[in-house]
């Protein structure tokens, strides 16, 4: 080895990848089990209006302690808000560990030139893929392909649920869920053409 230095530097910076790709995967799951909640709550909402506002109505009275029959209009707008942070946040972490994936195999590759045994520094990369299971395959076009999928078949459900309900007094309402949905089909949709058309 010619220069253990370079290497040491190298080893160390694969090491630092790693334990970042691990992290964001960590907070990607997370973002996809609350996905998975809010998009419960905005299915509910869409499938049962009544017995939602009915059901919130309720938990929201017993928690701040009052009779007063309690507007519950304005959650579908705060369930769409936050659900659109959760998109977001899950497609973004989804490209970054997509790219340091790819980066980390560049550094392999790097790390392998220095010994003769060019897979010594595969894990991640090379070997990784090439003998990657049928299970994770699957799993793999679940979570790229089938999940995006049914995430804007929810959203367009959401939006004709959400005009089919407008009241005159709910327009705005309607006007905001409406825009909460377009920017949650363009995240996907982004995210889909990231994965897809630009790798």
């Amino acid at each position: 080895m010619r220069n253990p230095a370079l290497f040491q530097a190298l080893h160390e910076h694969y090491k630092e990848t790693f334990a970042d790709i691990r992290e964001h995967i960590k907070q990607r799951d997370m973002f996809f089990i609350g996905i998975l909640i809010f998009l419960t709550i905005v299915l509910f909402q869409a499938f049962s209006p009544d017995e939602y506002k009915q059901l919130i109505g309720q938990v929201l009275a017993k928690q701040l302690e009052t009779k007063a029959k309690i507007d519950v209009g304005f959650l579908s707008s705060l369930s769409l808000f936050i659900l659109l942070y959760l998109v977001l946040r899950y497609c973004q972490l989804s490209v970054i560990i997509e790219r340091r994936y790819n980066y980390i195999q560049e550094l392999e590759s790097e790390l392998s030139k220095k010994f003769t045994n060019k897979k010594m520094f595969t894990r991640e990369g090379g070997a990784y893929l090439q003998n990657y299971p049928k299970i994770s395959n699957w799993a793999h076009w679940i979570y790229t392909s089938v999940f995006p999928c049914a995430l804007l078949l929810c959203v367009a459900i959401n939006f004709v649920s959400n005009w089919q309900l407008v009241t005159c007094e709910r327009v705005f309402g309607g006007i905001i869920n409406t825009v909460l949905d377009g920017l949650i089909t363009i995240t996907v949709l982004l995210y889909m053409y990231n994965r897809y058309f630009e790798q």
